[in-house]
């Protein structure tokens, strides 16, 4: 049992050195595609924000490069999705959007079209990636196995389309301005 215990440390520093290693290079191509992906929102189809303290991914998970009407995207593809808070935004337009709070949510048989992802895992310490189509073949392993094992924190999705068998929720509440 100790074996195993030192060889969990082990995979843990290494998975972290890797982790912060793929962080520092994407951090230049993850500030022009977020700046991008504002300028797409002026124009075009509604832009969907979904933002979690804590997402919990289960059953088939997997990252790919893709494309939605042309242009570039992470297609992020789960068994389920739990959120056990959340907040969902629909940029209708520039100047309007509509919110969706809730304080739980189950997403079954999830694919997302995402312009990026951000998240949150804590491996030692806490490791913040982004992954953008431009970056997703270097990242799908890591990002597999780290929302496979482990909750992901301060979850930020910038989708284009959002495809699933069901979703459940409870306690929403909707705004609109």
């Amino acid at each position: 049992m100790h074996r195993k215990s030192i060889k969990i440390f082990v995979l843990g520093i290494i998975l972290t050195a890797l982790l912060t290693y793929i962080a520092l290079l994407t951090t230049q191509l993850r500030n022009e595609h977020v700046i991008g992906q504002k300028n797409l929102a002026a124009g075009g189809d509604p832009i969907i924000y979904i933002n979690s303290p804590v997402v919990k991914a289960s059953g088939f998970i997997s990252f790919t490069a893709g494309n939605y009407d042309g242009i570039p995207v992470v297609i992020y593809k789960a068994g389920s999705l739990y959120m056990p808070s959340g907040q969902v935004i629909i940029g209708i337009g520039p100047s309007y959007n509509i919110t969706l709070t809730m304080s739980s949510a189950e997403i079954s048989d999830a694919t997302i079209y995402a312009a990026n992802i951000t998240a949150t895992a804590y491996v030692i310490i806490p490791i913040t990636i982004t992954i953008t189509p431009q970056n997703v073949y270097l990242l799908s392993i890591l990002s597999t196995i780290a929302s496979e094992l482990l909750p992901l924190y301060n979850v930020k999705i910038y989708a284009y389309y959002i495809n699933s068998t069901s979703i459940s929720y409870s306690s929403i509440n909707v705004y609109t301005g």
